[in-house]
């Protein structure tokens, strides 16, 4: 039987949304209840070390303009390079915040950069272990991660 770390990823997931990007989750009931992403922005980061895989964080479209924004602390939007930027760092850090979590603290990973990528581009391989759904106050977000055999 495999281990499922979904809430550890919830965890994980809602805290670097609300200490980086000030994103903060919404109690108005389960995400997941929403039904698919409409035309979702995807990030993913493959690792490899003790376990490889992959994370993949779906958010909808408006979301990396309002992460950018309160990362940055400008004013103005920025520009959909940085939104994606600032977007993919978000799927750095919560990759890189899970790992210790699952695999233990003197655990080392080969954390790859993140890549924006298709919502219908084939799945990273390997086996789902978690899964999470948010609702934060700037849009939905679902974060999967995929370890190999």
């Amino acid at each position: 039987m495999t281990t499922r770390y979904d809430q550890v990823l919830q965890d994980v997931a809602a805290e670097a949304f609300s200490t980086l990007g000030f994103m903060f989750p919404m109690d108005e009931g389960d995400s997941a209840d929403a039904g698919p992403l409409a035309d979702p922005v995807v990030a993913e980061v493959c690792f490899s070390g003790p376990q490889s895989g992959a994370l993949k964080v779906a958010v909808e479209p408006q979301l990396p303009a309002v992460l950018a924004t309160n990362m940055t602390g400008a004013d103005d939007q920025a520009p959909a390079e940085q939104q994606l930027d600032a977007f993919k760092e978000m799927a750095n850090v919560i990759c890189g915040n899970i790992l210790p979590r699952i695999a233990g603290q003197e655990a080392v990973f080969d954390v790859h950069p993140p890549e924006i990528c298709r919502q219908d581009a084939p799945g990273p391989g390997g086996q789902c272990v978690a899964q999470a759904g948010l609702l934060l106050d700037g849009g939905r977000v679902e974060v999967s991660l995929f370890l190999n055999a």
